[in-house]
């Protein structure tokens, strides 16, 4: 088993009163963190300046870990840029190199249920957890045809090397499959959502389909519940797609 002593965890945001939202769901289910969590470093990466509320629900989110406010704006006004450009910031290898882990995560994915996501992270062959967003593919090891996710992944920097700011992708979800296209080939690739959702969403439910949500992103309004997101795989209202 490799070392797991030093994690980062990167939160990207726009600093929308839905991500406040969801930042009081991740402080509402906090509980007992995962092992790999207890300790890790949080960097919160935002396209805009964030208002004492947001910070204060960030810190209430984290109380106890080390961390960091970046703000980021974006040099490009449609979405997917302003993710890519995020991604080029915040991604530099140089800068990541001193970690055994990299999550990186929309404010607004939650992780329910960390035991899967706990193996993968622990096994020693694993270079990337990704999930699968092309409902047309069941990603296993080395599955080169899949969509990475661009609303969670995580990776092991000192395996995992790119040069980010040479991709010119327009499409978050393309520029992080090349991202990771080395890992995958190589098949050092876990997938903690094997297919994508036939609403081609892309938005990540890890764990829906079987009725136990793991790793989910949250875009209902309402407030959370704890009961509420185990049962339906959010912590608003309404239920995921199938």
């Amino acid at each position: 088993m490799l070392s797991m002593n030093r994690v980062l965890l990167i939160l990207t945001t726009s600093g929308s009163g839905g991500h406040q939202r969801a930042l009081q769901c991740v402080g509402d289910l906090a509980g007992p963190r995962p092992a790999f969590m207890r300790h890790a470093e949080v960097r919160l990466h935002s396209t805009a300046p964030l208002d004492a509320a947001f910070a204060a629900r960030f810190e209430r989110a984290f109380p106890t870990h080390v961390r960091t406010v970046v703000v980021t704006p974006p040099q490009r006004r449609g979405q997917n840029e302003q993710v890519i450009d995020t991604f080029v910031r915040a991604l530099r290898p140089a800068a990541l190199s001193r970690y055994d882990w990299v999550l990186v995560s929309n404010v607004d994915v939650v992780i329910a249920n960390a035991t899967r996501l706990t193996a993968m992270l622990t096994d020693p062959e694993t270079w990337a957890v990704l999930a699968n967003c092309n409902p047309d593919r069941r990603c296993t090891t080395g599955c080169i045809h899949g969509l990475v996710h661009s609303d969670f992944f995580a990776f092991r920097p000192r395996e995992v090397r790119f040069h980010n700011e040479t991709l010119l992708e327009q499409h978050a979800e393309t520029y992080v499959t090349q991202i990771f296209y080395r890992a995958i080939a190589l098949k050092h690739d876990a997938w903690i959502q094997a297919r994508g959702f036939s609403d081609r969403s892309c938005r990540i439910r890890a764990g829906v389909r079987a009725g136990s949500p793991e790793v989910v992103h949250y875009h209902r309004d309402g407030s959370c519940a704890a009961a509420l997101l185990r049962k339906t795989g959010y912590c608003g209202r309404g239920k995921p797609l199938a």
